[in-house]
């Protein structure tokens, strides 16, 4: 009903209805604001209610007293769509919107807002997003959303790979990086996070050479070596790969020889612990035994398996033979469990060397549920290999691996003797 010549726009209505009728129809606005070159009006008791960083501008002892007051560092857009929130709830996030949001939100101290941009964010996690998300989670003290975010790199090699080895890993806070780096849970061995760390520092490095002088890279990366877990290298590769860097000092050179020399130095700086590492699962009786001569010929050799618990097959070994060689290799995973549905067909490997047992590397893992059976078919041209005699179920820890009898197999391989030697499995804890 009308009264008058103005429609009753308030019965029936809600209080966030009507709040959402006087915004969008800017009806009896009492204040105003200029966002860049634009002027938005809005009602002071609205936005007193929902924020006190609002009730404290327009009602506190310093409140303003200008007619128009001015908004620094955020657009109209962004603007609109926080005062949007206040009045009627709607958020309008999206990837475009959701950092100004947020910023806007925090800066204005409207919580209910600062959330519902993290639950948008917690959608948009990504291997290509996640540096970016883990930063905004790093700078807004989402502390739910960082660790959902540690979480996705942690159990997983292959994201944590990327994520050290992405352009956008340049990006990153010192505060994020030690955050990440301190974990025994981040599964990158010591050389990959010491050379992910040196390219940041790079990056930040003030001069332009080619040729950065340590002592500055050492200043910029400061406490984040101490976060290496340097004791667990080698010898021979810390002197390679490390020392020759100059990053760090005489003293903590000696030291982390000692300790990895096995020296007690109840002092250290540096953690002697290993991290949640891929590791080697092999099936070899006994690896002091000489090994056999198997005939391959692009012959199909299989193995099925199955697991006590949830882990990632990262690749697989397999014999070399005597000498220098180059093997094609067809490599296929298969779940019996689903209706022998193939999990990974890559394309051929070629690998060229000289050890008896080398790696097959898979550029993305597959995910092996516990007391499903799962096969691995292999196909090898190149020179006669060696094989093995082999233990039919293979333990670490808890963590138990079967084999069984593959009904694919065409050159002989079987649980306890032939070629696939071994697993590289990733256990996320």
């Amino acid at each position: 009903m009308a009264h008058g010549t103005r429609e009753d726009w308030q019965a029936g209505k809600s209080v966030i209805e009507c709040n959402k009728y006087m915004f969008l129809n800017q009806l009896y606005c009492d204040v105003t604001f200029r966002v860049g070159m634009k002027e938005i009006k809005a009602h002071k008791y609205v936005l007193a209610s929902r924020s006190n960083v609002f009730e404290a501008m327009l009602f506190g002892r310093l409140s303003e007293t200008s007619d128009v007051i001015p908004i620094p560092d955020i657009e109209p857009g962004i603007f609109n769509a926080m005062l949007r929130f206040l009045y009627f709830e709607e958020a309008e996030i999206n990837e475009d919107s959701v950092t100004g949001i947020l910023s806007a939100a925090d800066m204005y101290g409207i919580t209910e807002l600062v959330n519902k941009c993290q639950t948008f964010l917690e959608t948009q996690i990504t291997e290509d997003s996640i540096n970016y998300i883990l930063e905004l989670a790093s700078l807004y003290n989402m502390h739910e959303l960082f660790q959902k975010c540690q979480n996705v790199i942690y159990e997983s090699l292959f994201v944590s790979r990327k994520v050290f080895e992405s352009q956008s890993f340049l990006d990153l806070s010192k505060d994020c990086l030690r955050e990440l780096v301190k974990s025994d849970r981040l599964p990158l061995d010591e050389k990959t996070i010491f050379d992910s760390l040196l390219r940041w520092a790079n990056a930040r490095c003030s001069t332009e050479k080619e040729k950065v002088d340590p002592l500055e890279l050492r200043q910029i990366l400061g406490d984040l070596l101490f976060h290496i877990r340097f004791p667990v290298m080698s010898f021979a590769s810390f002197n390679k790969d490390i020392v020759p860097m100059k990053v760090l000092s005489d003293d903590e050179i000696n030291e982390i020889s000692g300790l990895i020399n096995g020296r007690s130095i109840k002092t250290s700086r540096f953690k002697k612990k290993e991290r949640n590492i891929v590791m080697k699962v092999c099936r070899i009786l006994d690896k002091s035994a000489p090994l056999g001569e198997w005939i391959i010929n692009g012959g199909e050799d299989a193995i099925d398996f199955e697991a006590n618990m949830a882990f990632q097959l990262h690749g697989i070994l397999l014999f070399g033979s005597s000498g220098s060689y180059t093997y094609v290799v067809e490599v296929r995973i298969s779940s019996i469990y689903d209706g022998n549905r193939c999990l990974l067909d890559p394309p051929p490997f070629t690998v060229s060397g000289e050890d008896q047992i080398f790696e097959i590397k898979f550029d993305k893992p597959c995910q092996i549920n516990p007391k499903g059976r799962y096969q691995i078919s292999v196909r090898m041209k190149g020179p006669t290999s060696f094989c093995g005699d082999f233990c039919e179920s293979c333990t670490d820890g808890d963590f138990i691996i079967r084999f069984f009898n593959s009904s694919y197999t065409g050159n002989g391989t079987c649980p306890s003797f032939g070629q696939i030697p071994g697993l590289l499995c990733f256990i996320p804890k």
